[in-house]
């Protein structure tokens, strides 16, 4: 990435902006990183983008900040490496997708390794979505459950107990 120049391209160009004119870090759209060029299928990464001033305290108005801006730091963050290294030890696995879907898309970040291989015969039992905010972007993260048939099978234990759970409430209240 040495010698790219990141304002060419729309995406970084957007959230380099944003940083210096908030004065706060900001997360650029999907982009696809100088790395992985050679790479068949490479997953879209983010950049973090962090604006230096001249002075040493923040500039308070968006003029001041754009007349003393010097530069930026910025931290590629590959979604793939972060999400399979920080879930890599759970006994059952995770499945999950996070997605951008910042301008209404929903652009495709990371998705589950048994998703992404085709290992995943069955539906899930349950789905879940969580939509959130992060340094500019919006995300969602839908979660999915082990499939019906599992989730039924590893039931029968908890039908055995939630009518003896029911019988010690009612003695109690």
């Amino acid at each position: 990435a040495i010698g790219y120049d990141m304002y060419a391209e729309a995406r970084r160009q957007s959230a380099m902006r944003a940083a210096a004119e908030a004065g706060e870090t900001r997360m650029s759209a999907p982009v696809g990183l100088a790395k992985d060029a050679g790479q068949s299928r490479p997953m879209p990464a983010t950049l973090l983008f962090a604006p230096v001033y001249w002075s040493q305290l923040p500039p308070t108005s968006t003029g001041e900040r754009r007349d003393s801006l010097r530069g930026w730091v910025y931290a590629p963050i590959s979604l793939q490496a972060l999400v399979e290294v920080s879930t890599s030890t759970p006994q059952r696995p995770v499945v999950f997708r996070i997605s951008d879907v910042t301008d209404g898309g929903g652009i495709l970040l990371y998705s589950s390794p048994m998703l992404r291989n085709g290992m995943r015969h069955e539906p899930p039992a349950f789905t879940m979505s969580r939509d959130f905010d992060a340094y500019g972007r919006h995300w969602r993260i839908d979660f999915d459950s082990q499939p019906r048939s599992e989730v039924e099978a590893a039931a029968v234990d908890l039908r055995a107990t939630v009518p003896q759970f029911a019988g010690a409430q009612r003695a109690i209240g």
